[in-house]
Parts: structure tokens; C-alpha cells; sequence
């Protein structure tokens, strides 16, 4: 039996239901915590209590999230790919090569990647998970472009050159024959997108575990009727939205906060046109149950109450950063709220001693009424000033509380706890001249940075999961959707790529290393080992120069050198060696040798042979002679044989006619006794 398809009417209410409970800026505790956040970031918290009071503001969670921020970026953004695809065997080495340098291509030219990871960081860091989608966008741009003065060759020739992509050709023919070509053709632009999302637009289930178990994940945009229909959505559909003018989502709390230091309100609407009217549409992505019992993820442009679109999907294109993982919760810890209690407390701490050294040096008086004549003597506080008085008593300044001497080791104490609970020590920061000393090695700092970024490592690793999904989609996109040969650049040399045959992949390894001097640890282990394996002999056959070639580039990228090619050159580009002069002409000496000692081989063979076919000659002539010597004997030898039985013959027949003439004589003279 098949399953009944749901109706645009239940998929609207279904998305219109799980919108409303899912976890989202309006509807959670999440947008106080994040404006909260914005807002000690900026420097913004904490206020201070009056106006006559220092308005220093202390920029811990500001310094927390920039200095994780940047180790990450530092890692994961640099000429070393932190991510490779992993071969399947030993005929896809190639191939996990070429996808590893395509796909970062993808990311990182086709895209800002630097920006992306960025951004993916900061929200993660400060709204405790960063939003990543990723899609295959098509898009076809058609260009105009006029050519003049072609003659009827070149005119023939361009057109050819442009068949594929040609859409329209006018042609003009002036009095010199000359051909002008009007043409419109278009251009494929399709390709991978990738983009940060906002913690305002995104929603997801609630109470949800991760991304790929939510019963709806969805993205709300703002966005006018021309860029709806740009995005294929149909003119029947259009018209439900047409007059639709609600954008709550520039009136969100978080959104004027990140544009206030720099806006004077909120822009205006483009009001009196109608395909500039923008509403608030949502990208949802919906799993419905069939009857069967299966589940099907269906991908739903829902705006004003109505599905504007729906297409089923495999999967999602969202990608989720988050720094501080919990169990069993989507969102994890919240970062940039650990570190506010110390922003607080230094601010707190930091104002009271400004305003304390403020009022030391600017006292104020109790003054006997009538006893300062001009009162404005003692207002303008001048240095040197004189001010008149009527009694020495008429000034008394009034007692100043002094500032607890504990307040510089709570600030110490503050300072302490936010490298705790952040991961980020002042020695991963930076190290003064007077911290390495005869009882303090480097070793030994080196260590202790490393320790204190143990929490920042486990920041990059749960990074490097989500940058390992993000490369994987994006794999998975390229092989899906692109058609097209291009031409990249690998390993130096320029290979053609086919994304459209190569196989599905699902292991992406990453290396990464995070910490105090972690990256010259590592090369100066290459180093040590290619100076240990180019002198075994007994390593030679496994330890070539191809090898020993891919480990000195691997300690020059760690240290900090990337353009290797400029230093070093890859023997599998190298020509094949070329002799020196003087072995070309001991080459040519032992050539000219050696051709001389063959022509007097074979002249020598020559003679040989030549002595060979006389000897050959002879023998066959006494041989001919005895054979001939032979023949005649024997000729003879039957010409006897012949005569013999010929003379035999012919004596026999004499004797048989004697016989006969004796039997006719008896015949016809009987005897005379008859």
C-alpha cells in the first residue's frame, strides 16, 4: 500500500508546531545569556554605579574568547592543511590526495574559509555553539557582450568556440563586410556555499541530543520577494507573500547590539515596493513519519503561515561548533559566562582603587557656611591656587576611607581563577625576560604552557570533529552535484579532477598541534629523524630521496616555512640527471673505443668468414670431383654390365639359330640309314 503524501496544509502546521517549541532566541533563556554576553564583550558591563565614579570596565571575557579564538584560528587557518582525507587502499592514495587539495580549495577559494571558521569560533565561544550551513547553490548568470569588426572567419570561429554556452547571437554586416556579434550567453556559477549563521536565525528541537536526531532544525533569514523568486520559488506561491511585511527579526535584541556601536537606529523598510518587501522566511528541515513507519526528512520554505516550497532531502546543511561539549545536550557550556563573575569582579575591584587615588588627589571639604567667600576658589581645584578663608577653621576635609591593601591579591586571586576556568595562562600568552632563570629552565616553562593549554586542546579537538564534518558535506556536495571537469593545482603540478567519479568517503584525519612551542617540538623531530635514517645504511631502500624529501618539508611547514618549493624541489619533478663534460667525454672516448674494436671484430669476423666460404668452396670442389669420379666409374661400371648382357644376349641367340639351322638340315637331309 502506498503512503498518502502530506498536504502543504499538514507540513505547514507541523512546521508551524515544532517552530513554536523548538529552542530558539525568542523563545529560550539562550538570547538573555548571549545579549549578555554581547554586551561584556564589548566592553559594554558592567555600568557603573554613578556618574561621578571611574568607568573603567576590565575586558576579561573580551581577552578569553580572543585568545582561544586565535590559537584556534592559528591552527586550523594556516598553509598546513589540518585535514586529509584517509586512502581506502593502496590504489586510492592518489585520489584521497586530489580530494583533500579539492575540497580545500572549495573552503578556502571558492569560499572565505578563514571567515567561516572565524565566525564558527566566536559564536561558539560566546553564544556556547557556532552555526556552519553548507549547499549546493545553481546559478546561471547570463552576460551580454558585443564584438565588432570580425571578419566572416573569426566570427565563425567565435561562435563555435561559445556553442555550449551560447544563448542568443544577432549579426550585423557593415558595407566592408565586416560582421558585429550582439550575443548573450551564460555562465555557470553553481557551486558549494558556505556560510556562518547568526545564533538569532537558528532553531532546533528541544531537548535535542545533536543535529542529525532533531525533529526539526531550521534557519530563519530575512528576505525580500525578488530574492524568493531568484530562489525558484513559484509565482503562484509568491502572491501569498507579496504584502506580507513582518520582520521581527530586525527588531531581535542581539542583532541591535551587534550593529549598535556603529548605527544610529534601526534602517527603514523600503516601503511603496512590493518585491522589496521583506518577511521573515524560514528554512526548515522537517523529519515526518510515514505510514509505513520509515522517516522522511523533508526541506520546507515556510514564510506568513504557508509552505512556499518543499523538496525531500537526504540530510540537512547544518554544521555545529561547540566548545565546551555536555552529554546528552545539543548546546554545551557556556564560555564567555564563565569568565564574567572576574570581568565583574576586577571591574568592581579596579574602579574602587581609580576612584580612591581620584578622591585622594581631589579631596572634597566640609566648608563653615560664610567662611569662603568666593566658593568657587575651592570648586576650581588649581594647582598652587590660593583660596580666602574667614577662619583657619572654615575648611575641613572630610575623612577618605583607604582601600583594603587585600583588594591587589583578590585582583591576583581573579586573575588566577579566569586562567582556570579558560585554559589560557599568561605563559601560552607570552613570556617576559624574567621568567627563565637558573632555577627556571625553558624546558620547564615550555611544559607548564603546554599543561595550561590542555583545555584548549580539547577547545581543537572538538573543533577539528566539526571542521571533519564540514569537509566531509562538502565532499559529499561536490561528488552529488558537480559536473564539470577543473583543472587544480597539487602537489605542485596541475592534474584535471572529476568530482563526479570519485567514491564516497567517510574518514577525515586531522593533525593539529596546540600549545608552547608544540610545532618546534615536531620539526625538530623530523630533523632529527632524517638525520638518523640518512645515516643507517642498512635503511637506503626504505629511506630514499622521495622520503627524505616529504620529511624535510614537513619540519620546514612546522616551522613556520611554507613556500618549500622556493628552497627545495620535489625529485618526483626533477629531470633525469645529466653526465658532467668530462664523463661525456670519457663516454664518447669509451664509444669511439668501442666502436673501433667492433669494426676490427667484425673485420676480423669477415676474414673469418670469408676463409670459411673458400675452405667450403674447396671441399665442395673435391667433393663435386669425387663425385663425379665416382658417377663415371660407375657409368662405365654399367656400360660394361650392359655390354656383357647384351654380348649374352646376342651369343644366345646365335646358339638357339645354330640350334635351329641343325634341326632344318636334319629335316631336310635325313640319314642315309633311313
Amino acid at each position: 500500500m502506498a503512503n498518502k503524501p502530506i498536504s502543504d496544509e499538514e507540513l505547514a502546521s507541523l512546521v508551524r508546531t515544532r517552530i513554536s517549541t523548538s529552542i530558539s532566541a525568542g523563545t529560550s533563556n539562550l538570547e538573555r545569556e548571549r545579549l549578555r554576553a554581547i554586551r561584556f564583550y564589548a566592553g559594554v558591563e558592567p555600568r557603573r554605579l554613578h556618574d561621578g565614579s571611574s568607568g573603567f570596565v576590565s575586558r576579561d571575557v573580551y581577552d578569553a574568547v580572543e585568545a582561544r579564538k586565535a590559537a584556534l584560528l592559528e591552527t586550523f587557518t594556516g598553509d598546513v592543511k589540518p585535514l586529509r582525507f584517509s586512502p581506502q587502499g593502496p590504489q586510492d592514495i592518489q585520489e584521497a590526495q586530489i580530494a583533500t587539495d579539492y575540497v580545500d580549495y572549495v573552503v578556502f577559494r571558492e569560499n572565505n574559509g578563514y571567515q567561516i571558521i572565524h565566525d564558527a569560533i566566536h559564536d561558539g565561544l560566546l553564544a556556547r555553539t557556532g552555526i556552519v550551513q553548507a549547499w549546493w547553490e545553481h546559478e546561471v548568470q547570463h552576460i551580454e557582450e558585443t564584438i565588432p569588426d570580425l571578419d566572416p572567419a573569426s566570427a565563425q570561429v567565435y561562435l563555435d568556440a561559445h556553442q555550449q554556452d551560447l544563448v542568443d547571437a544577432d549579426m550585423t554586416v557593415d558595407e566592408q563586410g565586416l560582421i558585429t556579434l550582439d550575443i548573450t550567453r551564460q555562465m555557470d556559477l553553481s557551486g558549494v556555499r558556505i556560510e556562518s549563521v547568526p545564533p538569532e536565525e537558528f532553531g532546533v528541537s528541544d531537548r535535542a541530543v545533536n543535529l542529525s536526531d532533531s525533529d526539526i532544525v531550521w534557519r530563519k533569514q530575512i528576505k525580500s520577494i525578488a530574492e524568493l523568486q531568484q530562489q525558484g520559488i513559484p509565482s503562484d506561491r509568491l502572491d501569498l507573500v507579496k504584502n506580507w511585511t513582518g520582520d521581527d527579526l530586525s527588531l531581535d535584541p542581539e542583532r541591535i547590539q551587534r550593529f549598535q556601536p556603529i548605527e544610529a537606529g534601526i534602517p527603514p523598510d523600503d516601503f511603496g515596493d512590493q518585491w522589496r518587501n521583506k518577511c521573515e522566511v524560514y528554512d526548515a528541515y522537517v523529519k515526518v513519519a510515514t505510514e509505513d513507519g520509515r522517516t522522511e526528512t523533508w526541506h520546507v520554505v515556510y514564510a506568513a503561515g504557508n509552505v512556499l516550497k518543499r523538496e525531500r532531502v537526504v540530510r540537512h546543511p547544518f554544521y555545529a561548533y561547540t566548545p565546551l561539549r555536555i552529554p546528552h545536550r545539543f548546546y554545551g557550556d557556556d564560555f564567555a559566562g564563565t569568565v564574567i563573575p572576574v570581568q565583574v569582579s576586577n571591574t568592581v575591584l579596579t574602579r574602587a582603587v581609580l576612584d580612591s587615588a581620584l578622591i585622594t588627589t581631589n579631596p572634597r571639604y566640609q566648608v563653615v557656611r560664610g567662611g569662603v567667600p568666593n566658593i568657587r576658589e575651592l570648586v576650581e581645584s588649581r594647582l598652587g591656587g590660593v583660596i580666602n578663608v574667614s577662619t583657619p577653621e572654615s575648611i575641613v576635609p572630610l575623612p577618605v576611607p583607604q582601600v583594603s591593601p587585600l583588594v591587589m591579591g583578590v585582583m591576583e586571586r581573579m586573575d588566577a581563577a579566569k586562567q582556570l576556568v579558560t585554559g589560557t595562562t599568561d605563559l601560552s600568552q607570552g613570556i617576559s625576560k624574567d621568567v627563565i632563570s637558573s632555577q627556571n629552565s625553558a624546558d620547564l616553562v615550555s611544559q607548564m604552557a603546554s599543561m595550561g593549554m590542555t583545555r584548549a586542546k580539547i577547545m581543537a579537538r572538538n573543533f577539528s570533529e566539526f571542521l571533519s564534518d564540514l569537509f566531509l558535506g562538502v565532499y559529499q556536495l561536490v561528488i552529488e552535484n558537480e559536473d564539470r571537469q577543473k583543472v587544480i593545482e597539487v602537489a605542485g603540478s596541475w592534474v584535471n579532477v572529476d568530482p563526479s567519479e570519485w567514491r564516497s568517503r567517510r574518514h577525515v584525519t586531522t593533525t593539529f598541534a596546540i600549545g608552547y612551542g608544540e610545532a618546534e617540538k615536531e620539526a625538530a623531530l623530523f630533523q632529527q629523524w632524517d638525520e638518523y635514517a640518512a645515516s643507517q645504511p642498512g635503511l637506503q631502500q626504505i629511506y630514499g630521496t622521495q622520503q627524505r624529501y616529504n620529511t624535510l618539508t614537513r619540519a620546514m611547514q612546522r616551522r613556520g616555512v611554507f613556500d618549500v618549493s622556493n628552497y627545495i624541489q620535489n625529485p618526483a619533478t626533477l629531470p633525469p640527471p645529466q653526465p658532467s663534460p668530462q664523463e661525456v667525454m670519457e663516454a664518447n672516448l669509451q664509444n669511439r673505443e668501442m666502436a673501433v674494436k667492433e669494426q676490427l671484430a667484425n673485420v676480423a669476423a669477415m676474414k673469418a668468414q670469408t676463409a670459411a666460404q673458400n675452405d667450403a668452396q674447396v671441399t665442395a670442389g673435391k667433393m663435386q670431383t669425387a663425385d663425379v669420379s665416382a658417377l663415371l666409374k660407375a657409368q662405365q661400371h654399367q656400360l660394361q654390365v650392359e655390354k656383357f648382357e647384351h654380348q649374352r644376349v646376342i651369343d644366345s641367340a646365335e646358339v638357339a639359330l645354330q640350334h635351329r639351322a641343325t634341326e632344318i638340315q636334319a629335316v631336310a637331309m635325313p640319314s642315309r640309314d633311313e
